[in-house]
């Protein structure tokens, strides 16, 4: 009676399963940060070319 639960306790079949969600959400969120600030310094150059042309070409 006591063996299916000693069984249960035991069981480690779903730990890797487990580990790589772990994993995979990890690299999920650096992905998504290295995306955003990778996206901003984008934009900081464009408006820097932006920037400078307006300044070269005046109306």
């Amino acid at each position: 009676m006591l063996q299916p639960l000693i069984d249960l306790i035991e069981d480690e079949s779903g730990a890797t399963a487990v580990e790589y969600g772990l994993i995979g959400a990890l690299l999920v969120v650096t992905a998504v940060g290295s995306i955003s600030e990778l996206g901003e310094s984008i934009a900081n150059i464009f408006l820097r070319v932006q920037t400078t042309i307006d300044s070269v070409v005046t109306p």
